[in-house]
């Protein structure tokens, strides 16, 4: 259930995100002699960075993304002003951005936006840090483990709009991508306002506990049983549905009942707030947040675009071995 909601979009216009930012206050204009120190802008290599662009903010192969003439800045030294537009019929955004000379660094000079972040490395994955910051490993998990893309669903069990999504990932997201995806659960129970989000929890990391099968199972039960669960009768449902799939329910209730099992609820908890999030279900594809409620065409977008990134980036890198281990042999066949 969204708690809060900070992006401001234009909407996904013709199957493209259009979405519009806050802005930086700009730092006062500088003096003659800052002006003419300041060094002569270096060309870009614009194709690139519009491609870059382009799979950076989700925009599709229907927006039109025009690059202004880089210009030396004067709120950022050392840096060129770049003003990106991108369109579709009807509609339009200007998006501002600092950018080094040889074009390897951009700084997104408005902020307040669902990236989250304003520096970004053009040699690198720009979500990489992101990744590696949601603490993935031993959560139960569907899917390959080698997977190229992993989806990380930050869900509560209590959450009518997480039941939506858990219904619909369950539905195509590995259909559509058997050997391309992982998906990972990972807890996110939001105790202000649902009173049995945290117990369900804990009964997912107890069954995750036994298998990850297991888990799945319930996962299931839970999401399809949730409009008839209160927090009154959540454990003698839970009871009953142990029972009837062959659980040891004596050794459920211990871990139950464990004080390790809250504690581990409580820091993914303390982790998902960490990292800044607020509202559920919000998702991770491969460490690109995505929040609220989406249908499977956006879900299969996102996908579709960081696959496509890969493929280029091991094709760049193919061709980059193969052209270091060239010979040319002047002089003895033409060429």
């Amino acid at each position: 259930m969204p708690i809060a909601f900070r992006t401001i979009c234009l909407g996904l216009i013709a199957g493209a995100w259009i979405c519009a930012t806050s802005g930086l206050a700009s730092a006062q204009a500088p003096s003659p002699a800052d002006r003419s120190a300041s060094a002569a802008p270096a060309p870009l290599d614009k194709a690139a960075l519009a491609d870059y662009l382009r799979y950076l903010n989700l925009w599709g192969e229907n927006v039109t993304i025009t690059l202004s003439d880089p210009k030396a800045s004067t709120t950022l030294p050392g840096f060129l002003d770049l003003q990106v537009t991108a369109s579709v019929p009807g509609a339009s955004l200007t998006q501002e951005y600092y950018v080094t000379p040889d074009g390897a660094r951009l700084i997104r000079g408005r902020a307040s936006d669902r990236l989250g972040k304003t520096v970004f490395s053009t040699g690198d994955y720009p979500f990489r840090a992101e990744q590696e910051a949601l603490k993935l490993g031993g959560r139960p998990s569907v899917g390959k483990e080698d997977a190229p893309i992993t989806v990380a669903v930050f869900s509560d069990f209590q959450c009518a709009y997480c039941r939506d999504e858990a219904k619909l990932l369950r539905a195509n997201l590995l259909s559509a991508y058997p050997e391309a995806v992982r998906m990972v659960f990972v807890d996110f129970p939001l105790v202000q306002i649902h009173n049995w989000a945290k117990p369900a929890a804990i009964a997912g990391h107890c069954l995750a506990a036994i298998s990850n099968d297991t888990f799945w199972k319930y996962h299931d039960w839970a999401f399809e049983t949730q409009p008839q669960i209160t927090a009154e009768n959540f454990g003698g449902k839970l009871q009953a549905w142990a029972e009837g799939s062959g659980i040891d329910t004596l050794q459920l209730q211990q871990c139950l009942q464990s004080s390790e099992s809250d504690a581990a609820v409580t820091t993914s908890l303390e982790n998902a707030l960490n990292l800044g999030l607020n509202s559920t279900p919000t998702l991770f594809v491969n460490g690109r947040q995505v929040t609220g409620k989406l249908e499977w065409a956006a879900i299969k977008q996102i996908v579709d675009a960081e696959l496509d990134y890969q493929f280029k980036q091991a094709s760049k890198q193919q061709a980059s071995k193969e052209a270091c281990c060239t010979v040319t042999l002047p002089g003895l066949f033409p060429q």
